[in-house]
Order: C-alpha cells, then sequence, then structure tokens
C-alpha cells in the first residue's frame, strides 16, 4: 500500500503531506505538522487531539526537533455475572530536522485544546 508508514518512522519534510501515515494493524496516526519557518524562528504546530499535555514529550538535539505522545486508557466494569476490562495503548514519535542555526537550548511550547506550538529561535 502505497504512503503507509510505521509510526516510529522518521519522515521527511519533504515528502507528500497528503499520504496517509497510518499503522495498518493498530490505525493508529502520527501527528500532522504545520512547519513554518522565517529569518528569525522555526515554528512547528502538531495536532494531537485525544491527548493532553501531560502525554505529549518534545526534544531538540543533534538537529532534530522530536515531538512524542503516549496514551494508556483502562476500562474496568464489574456487575453481578460479568467482569469486563479492557486497555489499549497507543504512542507515536515523530522527528524534523531543524537547520544548524536552530536555538536547540531554548525551546518555547504551548499546548492548547489538542495543539501543540514549538518556538525555536534562529542564532
Amino acid at each position: 500500500m502505497k504512503g503507509l508508514r510505521k509510526p516510529t518512522q522518521e519522515l521527511d519534510l519533504f515528502r507528500a503531506w497528503d499520504a496517509p501515515v497510518l499503522e495498518p494493524a493498530t490505525g493508529l496516526s502520527v501527528p500532522e505538522l504545520d512547519v513554518k519557518e522565517d529569518k528569525k524562528s522555526i515554528r512547528v504546530s502538531a495536532h494531537v487531539p485525544g491527548l493532553e499535555k501531560k502525554d505529549v514529550h518534545v526534544s531538540a538535539r543533534a538537529g532534530l526537533l522530536t515531538i512524542s505522545g503516549e496514551r494508556k486508557d483502562k476500562h474496568e466494569r464489574r456487575e453481578k455475572d460479568l467482569y469486563e476490562y479492557e486497555q489499549r495503548y497507543v504512542s507515536f514519535n515523530r522527528s524534523v530536522p531543524l537547520p544548524r542555526n536552530a536555538d536547540t537550548a531554548h525551546v518555547k511550547t504551548r499546548f492548547d485544546k489538542g495543539t501543540l506550538e514549538v518556538v525555536l529561535n534562529k542564532h
């Protein structure tokens, strides 16, 4: 199936943005990114609906900005003759190459309503 990739695979920024990025067995999708660069900064927005701030992690080092996240859900129900227990674990990892002049020591992040915004200034 053309365009399918594993969620942990590093994705090249210049590949087609409209190609689906899904893990066929689980349906887990890698978040879409909006990347904007100007003379002073690099801005990356990741759309991660359903996750909370505590579920998302950002790191910038060795020329890569990495956004990762995970969510664990558990459902348990007990009734007279029934015991039901389900759990689900999903995770993703997405990396974006950074230019050499990106200031990875001072990364600014903001999380609001399922959207993560990351700003890196340039030297």
